[in-house]
């Protein structure tokens, strides 16, 4: 239960990630991006947690943010994502 891993160790980056790919998943983009959201809060080096709040901003339309969140997931180590920015971003 994801909820309750958040409840005992706000900290724990992955329980907020995990919960975020699942709504992810199931089309729940609001609550999927407050999961990435809280992942990075608590770990800013997260990348992959950047990676999936960009894709889903691309989804929402909100490119600007998206580009944002997908230069930050490349910094951080995963140079696979320099595709969709030169398709998106540029």
């Amino acid at each position: 239960d994801y909820e309750k891993c958040m409840e005992l160790n706000p900290k724990f980056t992955y329980a907020y990630f995990n919960k975020g790919m699942l709504e992810f998943q199931q089309s729940k983009y609001i609550e999927a991006i407050e999961d990435f959201s809280s992942a990075i809060y608590a770990d800013a080096t997260f990348a992959e947690a950047f990676l999936n709040r960009g894709l889903i901003l691309l989804i929402l339309n909100n490119n600007e943010q998206a580009c944002k969140d997908l230069s930050s997931a490349g910094e951080l180590g995963i140079p696979s994502v320099y595709q969709l920015i030169n398709r998106y971003c540029n």
